[in-house]
């Protein structure tokens, strides 16, 4: 059975002055904390302030049995729940390192790829794989845009890119009676942006349904995963402010690339 884990988190809208308080008051020593929460928590400062960064080396288990005068079953308790956590990883005989952290994306949010990378100081490298004008195939995109079987569409489909790595791959499929005539080199920018400020469609919503799958090949090939491995699909219809159909989009994300948030109100 092919399982995937999303974790999805419930937090107030006051998290990040949370998060810093709860950093102050470790440096202040506020907390009543054990050894190895102690231990836990000066390494996952350093990595939230990133001066830990992706793959850093951390201080051994000797150095951090010196620096805190505890024992190595204390450190040990540390590390693995940093290491459970996915904080860290450690390689045999040369030690532990910094685990490079999954984009967490809200999903109450509708916001493009380029936004969402900007926002976190990164900076969005998206690939176009294919870009085509076609009225062949996609019935049930079709069908969700409110189109005819024989109605022409835009297929898109991009490769997004963390640095140098694979995270996401979106197929697009794009209401030409919406949009109009478009073009390739057009693709170079974000699309909500296009839309948007291009073409003055104004979006409004989007109904997403999430599902894990199994990698096929073509999947699997472009987001550097084995087939049948375990992704999230999210498809979704974005709709503009007059409620017509846009896009009919589908979403694969590595399920080490990317963590889900979902804010719950009562």
């Amino acid at each position: 059975m092919i399982e995937c884990v999303i974790r999805v988190f419930i937090y107030s809208v006051n998290r990040e002055s949370e998060y810093n308080s709860w950093i102050y008051d470790i440096q202040r020593g506020v907390l009543n904390m054990s050894k190895a929460e102690e231990i836990e928590s000066y390494i996952l400062i350093k990595i939230k302030n990133k001066e830990y960064k992706t793959d850093c080396k951390i201080p051994t288990e000797a150095q951090l049995i010196e620096t805190f005068n505890v024992s190595r079953m204390t450190v040990n308790k540390a590390l693995s729940s940093l290491r459970n956590k996915g904080y860290i990883y450690s390689i045999r005989g040369k030690g532990t390192f910094v685990k490079k952290q999954p984009i967490s994306k809200k999903l109450n949010k509708l916001i493009s790829f380029t936004e969402e990378m900007k926002s976190r100081g990164i900076e969005p490298i998206t690939k176009t794989l294919e870009f085509a004008y076609t009225s062949v195939g996609f019935e049930e995109e079709k069908q969700s845009l409110g189109l005819d079987s024989d109605d022409n569409v835009y297929k898109i489909v991009r490769l997004r890119f963390n640095e140098e790595i694979p995270i996401a791959l979106d197929i697009t499929i794009l209401n030409e009676k919406i949009t109009g005539p478009l073009e390739f080199s057009l693709m170079k920018s974000s699309l909500y942006e296009l839309l948007q400020e291009t073409l003055g469609i104004k979006i409004s919503y989007s109904i997403q349904k999430i599902k894990a799958i199994k990698a096929d090949d073509f999947i699997a090939n472009h987001l550097q995963v084995e087939v049948g491995e375990p992704v999230l699909n999210i498809s979704s219809v974005t709709f503009d402010v007059n409620e017509i159909p846009i896009e009919a989009v589908h979403t694969y994300y590595r399920h080490d690339a990317y963590e889900f948030e979902q804010v719950c109100t009562m």
